[in-house]
């Protein structure tokens, strides 16, 4: 499968976390605790749904305005920063993530 160089993310709040659709691939979804948890989740979430194996995890997901802040920051303060982010106040957003890597 082909995996498009940018989708868009969907993400609801709730008090128990967070929880995102990928429009792009319909019926894939996934849930985290937290907004770093979950970009993670959605690149896990991604890969099942292509069928992509561990040996083939080439391709990484990122907001594209974490690609932004990466062009003008170090790595490890971003990641720092990720871990601490609280952006998503209530309800949804719709975030346009990037592919990192190489595409399959």
């Amino acid at each position: 499968m082909n995996l498009p160089k940018e989708i868009t993310v969907i993400i609801h709040k709730t008090p128990e976390g967070l929880w995102a659709k990928v429009k792009e691939f319909p019926h894939c979804y996934t849930q985290a605790d937290d907004y770093y948890g979950l970009v993670q989740m959605v690149n896990d979430a991604i890969r099942s749904y292509a069928g992509i194996s561990k040996k083939g995890r080439k391709v990484f997901y990122l907001p594209k305005s974490v690609i932004q802040e990466l062009e003008r920051k170090e790595w490890g303060k971003l990641l720092e920063e990720l871990k601490d982010r609280q952006s998503i106040s209530t309800g949804r957003i719709s975030e346009k993530y990037a592919i990192v890597g190489t595409a399959c």
